[in-house]
């Protein structure tokens, strides 16, 4: 218990009742920390979100901030730092957050090709790696990420801007069906295998270039595959038939 004083102020400790303040004390501690050891032991770290409660009703999740708040401010124990590195615990959990996406966001290219990733899209294990992404490209545009962070998302072509995002997708995804097809001549409601909108997306760069608001370099992308600026014909009408009148029309 002795070891306990000098982490608390002098002026809660009163002769009389300093054991039951310290014990109360280590009661609250061994609580949590049975707590933490549960956690860990069912999931395998100790990622705890804020407002976790535990199937006993315990706080776990305020608890665990409490401990980063003492830890912070050198009001934690050796001994109390060890059994809580022993399970596992994060102390900076913005800094654990990031190289957690990063490896996630390395695993969606290595499967993918690429970092397109839808805003709402969630990976297996829940982690909301659309909202990563978009979180990253807005901390870039206000000088927050540092050169590694930047260094390692540019090793997966992040798109910093959302715009240059939907034309570098849009342009895959015209290069492979032009491969695949010889044409790009995609009609308006053709979606492509990966889900991707191929012919709403065409058609949107057709009223961009209409309205000068295509540059020239991306007209050229798209005039070495073959890209008709007028209306595909039979665009509005769904299914493979207005496809093929799209093709034999040579639109």
């Amino acid at each position: 218990m002795t070891a306990l004083r000098k982490y608390l102020p002098h002026q809660l400790i009163v002769p009389h009742q300093s054991n039951d303040v310290l014990g109360a004390i280590e009661r609250k501690w061994q609580r949590g920390l049975a707590a933490a050891k549960a956690f860990s032991l069912e999931h395998g770290h100790l990622r705890v979100p804020q407002k976790y409660i535990g199937s006993s009703g315990y706080e776990l999740g305020k608890w665990l901030g409490r401990c980063r708040i003492n830890y912070a401010k050198k009001r934690l124990s050796r001994d109390r730092i060890d059994a809580l590195n022993a399970l596992g615990m994060v102390w900076d959990v913005r800094a654990n957050d990031w190289f957690q996406g990063l490896a996630l966001a390395q695993a969606y290219f290595r499967n993918h090709g690429h970092l397109f990733v839808p805003q709402k899209y969630v990976t297996p294990n829940g982690f909301k790696l659309g909202s990563w992404i978009n979180r990253n490209r807005a901390n870039f545009a206000k000088g927050l990420l540092d050169r590694d962070q930047i260094a390692k998302l540019d090793a997966l072509n992040m798109s910093w801007h959302c715009l240059d995002e939907g034309w570098r997708r849009g342009l895959s995804a015209a290069r492979l069906h032009h491969e695949r097809h010889g044409h790009i001549n995609a009609p308006l409601d053709y979606v492509d295998d990966a889900g991707f909108k191929l012919g709403h997306w065409l058609s949107n760069r057709r009223s961009d270039r209409l309205k000068g608001k295509l540059p020239p370099d991306r007209i050229a992308a798209l005039d070495l595959m073959g890209m008709r600026w007028r209306k595909v014909a039979g665009g509005h009408r769904s299914g493979s038939t207005a496809y093929l009148v799209g093709i034999r029309s040579g639109m």
